[in-house]
């Protein structure tokens, strides 16, 4: 089984470029961190490096892991912090942009039970027609957008999100949206 010790070990190997640096960056001996190299490759079934007397290259499977590596740590760390993160410790600003059909009938239930959640956010709401909704979500002047959808499309460069107490509909979220992220003022939409 795949552990993220050796993940570690391939990224270290990968980023030195031999058994020797990565092992002292590592504090681990050559022999155990080569191990770790070897078992990764077998379990995979892949060869990650190419082995020359001057050191070691990533293969293209090789420079493919290395991505997908990163991402398993960067993944790995989002979630221990998640749980050492007590809801009642975010704190921000959260811009969410919806409809007037949802402003009228589900807003103030999402926004109770939001607030609930994330008493240290602050919210706010910019009501207004959908295409102008999906306008200020690309260009990164609300963190979600929330809309009702007659037929759900993927706008582009959003990501729609069935919600299953608003079939048939959508909550649209842009790629910075997480509450307590934004940290700069949007301009005034409207009036």
């Amino acid at each position: 089984m795949m552990t993220l010790r050796q993940i570690r070990h391939f990224i270290a190997v990968a980023e030195t470029g031999s058994i020797s640096a990565a092992a002292q960056t590592a504090f681990i001996s050559q022999s155990t961190l080569t191990l770790a190299i070897q078992q990764l490759e077998q379990e995979i079934g892949v060869g990650l490096f190419n082995r020359h007397a001057k050191g070691m290259t990533l293969t293209h499977q090789g420079h493919q892991f290395l991505r997908q590596a990163h991402l398993i740590l960067a993944t790995v760390d989002n979630a221990k912090r998640s749980l050492q993160q007590s809801t009642d410790q975010v704190a921000g600003q959260l811009i969410i942009g919806v409809t007037s059909l949802v402003a009228g009938y589900y807003l103030a239930d999402l926004l109770t039970r939001f607030q609930r959640a994330y008493p240290n956010v602050e919210i706010r709401v910019m009501e207004d027609e959908r295409p102008y909704i999906e306008h200020l979500l690309v260009s990164g002047e609300i963190d979600v957008g929330v809309l009702i959808l007659s037929k759900p499309r993927r706008p582009p460069r959003l990501a729609d999100r069935s919600a299953d107490s608003l079939a048939p509909s959508a909550v649209v979220a842009g790629p910075a949206s997480a509450a307590g992220t934004r940290q700069h003022q949007p301009r005034r939409c409207g009036p």
